[in-house]
């Protein structure tokens, strides 16, 4: 067990999906996971206001092919396949995630969904893929009320 709280090396795939976490989090996470031997990528969403910027920053921090096509679908597509990234898991920090959420509300929401959704098919072929987005404690507070 990490001092994040996440055991990846004895984890399984079942646990895969979206996690909120505290921004503090991400650094013990990321060694954890990495340790574990996991593919790990971070993605700064500091100042991320739109979809257009978020998948740019999507794109580029998973190397996804350039013919790609920039929508909701097709990043869906390419958080299953993940042919050029091949890994026993995969571990998704968003940093800032709060940003993007107080910008725009309806692409944070879509994006939890997308990961969430690649996390499941993910689990069905017994490859952990989890996302942690991490939150100010205000952020939390306001998710809860």
């Amino acid at each position: 067990m990490s001092s994040s709280g996440f055991d990846f090396a004895n984890s399984d795939a079942s646990s895969s999906g979206v996690y909120l976490v505290a921004h503090e989090d991400l650094a013990p996470i990321d060694a954890a996971a990495s340790d574990a031997g996991w593919l790990v990528r971070t993605l700064d969403l500091r100042s991320c206001a739109d979809k257009s910027s978020l998948l740019r920053r999507i794109a580029k921090a998973l190397d996804i092919p350039d013919s790609w096509g920039s929508t909701w679908d097709a990043l869906a597509f390419c958080l299953r396949d993940f042919t050029w990234l091949p890994a026993r898991g995969y571990v998704f920090l968003f940093d800032h995630a709060d940003d993007l959420r107080d910008a725009a509300k309806a692409d944070f929401k879509h994006l939890l969904d997308v990961f969430d959704e690649a996390g499941f098919s993910w689990a069905e072929r017994a490859v952990p893929f989890w996302a942690f987005f991490a939150m100010s404690d205000a952020a939390f507070d306001e998710m809860h009320d």
